[in-house]
Order: C-alpha cells, then sequence, then structure tokens
C-alpha cells in the first residue's frame, strides 16, 4: 500500500469514525430528551395521582357526613311521624268524646 492509499484510508476512517460520533451524540441528545419526558410524566403522573387521593378523601367525608344526616333525618321523620300519629289518636278521640255527648 502506497502512501497515498494509506491517506486515503486514514481519511475514509477519520470521516466515519465522525459519522459515528454524530450519530452518537444524536442518540445521545434523543435519549437525555426521553428522560426529560418521562421525568416530567413521572412528576405529572404523580400530582394526578395526589389530586386524585385528596379527591378520594374528599368525597368519603362528604359522603360520612351525608350518611349522618341522613340518619338525622330518619331519626326526626320518625318523631315526627310518631308524633302525627299521637295527635290522630287524641283528634279521633275527642271527635268519638263529641260525637257521644250529641
Amino acid at each position: 500500500m502506497d502512501k497515498d492509499e494509506l491517506i486515503k484510508k486514514q481519511q475514509s476512517e477519520l470521516e466515519e469514525l465522525r459519522q459515528k460520533q454524530r450519530d452518537f451524540n444524536e442518540v445521545s441528545y434523543l435519549v437525555n430528551n426521553l428522560e426529560y419526558k418521562y421525568e416530567q410524566l413521572e412528576r405529572e403522573k404523580q400530582r394526578i395521582e395526589n389530586e386524585y387521593e385528596k379527591r378520594i378523601q374528599r368525597y368519603i367525608k362528604e359522603n360520612q357526613v351525608l350518611r349522618s344526616q341522613h340518619q338525622e333525618m330518619d331519626v326526626q321523620k320518625q318523631k315526627v311521624e310518631g308524633e302525627t300519629s299521637q295527635e290522630l289518636k287524641e283528634i279521633k278521640q275527642l271527635c268519638n268524646e263529641q260525637q257521644q255527648h250529641m
């Protein structure tokens, strides 16, 4: 191999190495970009999960309050129904007594 061929061969190898370096740099950039996007998505996922958990806890508390209110209203309803029933009995008794006196 003469000197010119050796120079051409080395130039070709140098160009190939430069191209490989550019390819590596491009792949490295893409990997870094993907890692950055992944970290962003991971943070967003965590934020959404935290918000979801807070919302679930809030709904659980609201549900407990509503159940408690419902129970209180049932007790009040039963009390009113009892009072109404007693008042109706008293009214019927008064009506019967009035009819008997007539």
